[in-house]
């Protein structure tokens, strides 16, 4: 009997199994945070340096206006994409195995609250507000979080299987690289969500734009 708790008890024989429930776990708190905080400090950066780009336009603009918001699109992403790729280099190398334990189970779970957001949230413009969101920038915020749940599982896979784990000496210029591609790719799908968007959420046609 001794020797069966013992076999229940020891670390080795749960641990695969704590792996698997664990670490999805705690990626998809991670990424909550990582929402929170990018929400509360994107907000606040974007008031403080350009409020009047979201205050003129109430659909995709041009020029100089386009300009600044594929600028803060670039900026909160690589901000995204780097806290991201830290994230898993950091989990590959407290593993022994030089490998990401329940990996794609952890991907689908920090790609949960993306999901989740884009399912449940309902804009509704608050006009009373201290500061009261334009409809641009409402749309804004929802084109990324449409940005980063279509972007999030294939650049995880992509850092994870061409940056972290080889062991060869191009682990800077291939972060890069990855980095400008999907940069492109922010960019490129900026105006089909922003059009999307109105479409999907019916309230945001109630913010004002001006």
């Amino acid at each position: 009997m001794s020797s069966k708790i013992q076999a229940l008890l020891d670390p080795k024989r749960w641990s695969p199994i704590l792996s698997r429930i664990a670490l999805p776990i705690g990626s998809l708190m991670f990424q909550s945070i990582v929402l929170a905080f990018l929400s509360i400090f994107g907000r606040f950066i974007i008031i403080m340096i350009t409020p009047e780009t979201f205050w003129k336009i109430s659909s995709l603009p041009s020029g100089h206006s386009l300009t600044v918001i594929k600028i803060w699109v670039l900026t909160l992403g690589l901000i995204y994409g780097l806290v991201w790729y830290v994230y898993w280099w950091m989990v590959n190398a407290l593993n022994s195995r030089n490998q990401i334990p329940a990996f794609t189970a952890q991907v689908l779970a920090a790609w949960l609250p993306l999901l989740a957001v884009l399912y449940f949230i309902n804009p509704v413009s608050n006009p009373d507000a201290m500061i009261p969101i334009s409809r641009a920038e409402i749309t804004f915020n929802l084109s990324l979080i449409m940005t980063a749940a279509a972007l999030f599982p294939c650049y995880s896979y992509m850092i994870y299987k061409f940056v972290i784990l080889p062991d060869n000496g191009k682990k800077f210029a291939k972060p890069v690289m990855l980095w400008i591609l999907f940069s492109a790719a922010s960019v490129s799908l900026l105006p089909v969500f922003w059009e999307l968007a109105p479409s999907i959420y019916q309230g945001i046609s109630d913010f004002p734009h001006q």
